[in-house]
């Protein structure tokens, strides 16, 4: 089956799915004509040239408005977001509406040491994170749960949360409960630099990262570091939202 775009893995199946509405009440019409989709790395309606796309895709009709595309995502892909741009023209004699959305590509959970034996992807744990969102000095639970393999106790587990290349917080232990964890901290604010981890208070040089009230809502990296036995495993990365308090 595949994946969607908000869970998009490296070497895996993705469908994106378009929904063409007519602009008077919004319901779902065939369009006069659809062109194949583009996807980018980057956003192309934030820039001038976008370049090549990385792929040409032509697009099914599934039913009344609604259009697909599925590929196996590359493996030269990098963890990340990806676009995809659609041009639609929904009446004859009318200009290509472009819409642009966005998909978010992982790779599998990968071991750490390179000197250990490499697991396949189905056999390869994988974490998945619960809180999605979190306000700018709120002291918040960032909980997560061991989706795979199922009911096995989390193991020792440390966090890292990264805002850009810097870091915020470095590996971390984290409090266990069965197959979830979690970390208590208080989030990250532009005019406090006392965040509280897990009851003890440390200071992050979040001014230095170049925050400031005016460039939240931010997007903070969450990655998890994993012990089996005498394996270490990196999960994929996460995107945790940091909004205005």
């Amino acid at each position: 089956m595949a994946r969607t775009r908000d869970d998009a893995v490296i070497n895996e199946d993705v469908a994106l799915f378009m929904h063409v509405r007519d602009s008077a009440n919004m319901n779902l019409v065939d369009p006069y004509s659809i062109s194949d989709v583009e996807i980018y790395s980057i956003d192309p309606s934030k820039t001038i040239d976008p370049g090549d796309p990385l792929l040409t895709l032509t697009p099914e009709k599934l039913s009344l408005g609604t259009f697909m595309v599925q590929f196996t995502v590359p493996l030269t892909w990098c963890s990340g977001r990806y676009y995809d741009k659609w041009a639609v023209v929904v009446e004859a004699n009318q200009e290509p509406v472009t819409t642009v959305q966005q998909f978010v590509v992982r790779s599998h959970s990968v071991i750490l040491d390179p000197g250990t034996q490499a697991l396949n992807p189905e056999q390869s744990p994988r974490v998945t994170l619960l809180t999605k969102e979190a306000r700018a000095g709120e002291l918040k639970q960032i909980r997560f749960v061991l989706s795979k393999p199922l009911n096995v106790p989390l193991p020792p587990t440390q966090i890292r949360i990264s805002a850009g290349p810097s870091v915020l917080l470095d590996w971390t232990d984290v409090v266990r409960e069965g197959n979830e964890g979690y970390l208590l901290m208080q989030m990250p604010h532009p005019d406090k630099q006392d965040p509280v981890v897990n009851a003890q208070r440390y200071t992050p040089p979040f001014i230095q990262h170049g925050y400031c009230r005016a460039t939240l809502p931010a997007v903070l990296r969450v990655q998890f570091r994993l012990q089996f036995g005498d394996q270490l495993y990196l999960s994929q990365v996460s995107d945790l939202r940091l909004l205005r308090a």
